[in-house]
Parts: structure tokens; C-alpha cells; sequence
């Protein structure tokens, strides 16, 4: 028992004789000031950090906007690039089309034609040329698509354009200032019905004005079947039925609704 009681005091001597006296005012004294020290430090390390953030805000935000100015002269760049870019394109454009006209006015057509059977139709006539003269590096078919032809006062481009062996033909369509090609209907006869109750009275004319019996080759259907005709104070555009003869010519038929024929 007693040596128990011996070592107890034995720690207790040694646990206590390190110990610090908090209310001793030396040993507070040393406790504030190295509270004092540590709070000086850290308030230092603070207000570093803060300088440093800082720093570097102002460094992002110079960065940031320097980066923003050179975008701004980038785009501002670009811009004045494609400016000059479409202007020398324009340019350039200008002058190959200058070239173009000058070249186009070089190009020639043949005498200007008709053909046997001249008119296609009412009003209509079918005129041709060849191409004489292409400038060096044109296409004849771009030449003779591009390059009009002065017809009854008109600047016309071709209708089509066609290779005939090595040449290239011009044809135009012509629709406007051609008499010669406005035929009209005479000795109009009167057949009367057609059939008992049909109620269709029939009417025939002659076609005049145009080509001799024995000249039409193609076109006499489409000359008859696009010439008008008046009748009775009515205008029919066409006849119902139309009929050649070489020897006679060219012969519209019309079919007119009569309540008399019922």
C-alpha cells in the first residue's frame, strides 16, 4: 500500500512540474505578446493575400481587355479586308464585263431570213441566221444565245440556237409587225345542219392572203387553226376542223351550236 501511495505522488510531482500558472502575470504577459505576434503575422499574411488578389484582378482585367481591343481591331480588320476584297471583285468584274461587251460587239450575224414556208402561225413568222464571226475563246452557242439581232427596229435574241454541221444557227420566233403573216377567211359557204337534231350548223371558208395552194409544205394546219375569223358580229379564234388541198388550199370548217338544227 505504501508503495502504491508513494508512486501516485511520484506522477503527480512529475505531471505538475511542467505545468503552466495562467494567472502568474509573467507567464500571461509572454501568453499576449505571443498572441499579439501570431495576430500581427496573420494580419500580415492577410493583407498580403488581398494585394496579391488584387494584382492578379488587375492583370485579368488588363489581359481581358487587351484581348477585347484585339479582337475589336481583328473584326475591324477582317471587315476592311472583305471591304477591298468585294471591291477589287467588283473591279475586276467591272473590267471582264467591259472585255465581255467589247468582245460581244465583235460578234457578227449572217443575213437575215425567212424561210420558204415563212409563218408558223397567225401573225408569226420563222426567221434564221448564221453565225459568221466569234471572238477567239467564245463558246458559238454561248455567242449565238447572248447576241440579239436588230428585227423590225427590235434588239432580239435568237428563240433557239442550233448546230448545223460546223455552223451554229440562230432562229428567232417573230410575233409582232408581220402582215404577211395575217391570212383571213373569204367565200365563207353555209352548209347548214350537220344532222337532224344535232344542233350543229356548219360553216366553211377559204384561207386567203398567204401562199399559193401548192406552196405549203408544214405549217398550213397551224395557219389555219390560229386565224381568227368573224361570223354573225362573233369572233371564233379557230375553226373546228381544218383541210388542205394542194390544189385548192387550205379550208377551216366551223361547227356552230344553232337551236334551229334541233
Amino acid at each position: 500500500m505504501l508503495i502504491v501511495v508513494l508512486a501516485l505522488e511520484t506522477g503527480y510531482i512529475y505531471a505538475t512540474k511542467d505545468a503552466v500558472n495562467i494567472y502568474d502575470p509573467q507567464t500571461r504577459a509572454r501568453i499576449r505578446k505571443n498572441w499579439e505576434y501570431e495576430y500581427a503575422a496573420y494580419t500580415q499574411n492577410i493583407t498580403r493575400l488581398f494585394t496579391e488578389r488584387n494584382e492578379v484582378k488587375r492583370e485579368c482585367e488588363a489581359e481581358h481587355h487587351r484581348l477585347v481591343t484585339l479582337r475589336e481591331d481583328f473584326s475591324r480588320e477582317r471587315q476592311e479586308h472583305e471591304m477591298e476584297r468585294r471591291k477589287w471583285e467588283n473591279d475586276r468584274q467591272k473590267r471582264e464585263d467591259e472585255e465581255r461587251e467589247r468582245q460581244r460587239g465583235m460578234i457578227q450575224w449572217g443575213s437575215l431570213r425567212k424561210d420558204k414556208e415563212p409563218c408558223i402561225s397567225y401573225g408569226t413568222a420563222r426567221y434564221q441566221a448564221y453565225l459568221e464571226y466569234t471572238p477567239p475563246g467564245w463558246d458559238t452557242y454561248t455567242a449565238c444565245k447572248e447576241t440579239p439581232m436588230n428585227i423590225h427596229g427590235r434588239e432580239v435574241l435568237p428563240t433557239e440556237c442550233r448546230h448545223i454541221g460546223s455552223e451554229m444557227v440562230g432562229i428567232w420566233i417573230i410575233d409582232f409587225d408581220e402582215p404577211s403573216c395575217k391570212p383571213w377567211w373569204r367565200d365563207t359557204k353555209d352548209h347548214g345542219c350537220t344532222s337532224r337534231q344535232s344542233g350543229i350548223h356548219r360553216y366553211e371558208a377559204h384561207l386567203e392572203g398567204y401562199l399559193e395552194p401548192n406552196e405549203y409544205k408544214v405549217y398550213w394546219a397551224e395557219m389555219c387553226n390560229t386565224t381568227p375569223h368573224t361570223m354573225f358580229g362573233h369572233t371564233y379564234k379557230s375553226p373546228t376542223e381544218c383541210a388542205y388541198w394542194p390544189k385548192i388550199g387550205v379550208y377551216g370548217f366551223w361547227d356552230v351550236p344553232d337551236e334551229y338544227c334541233r
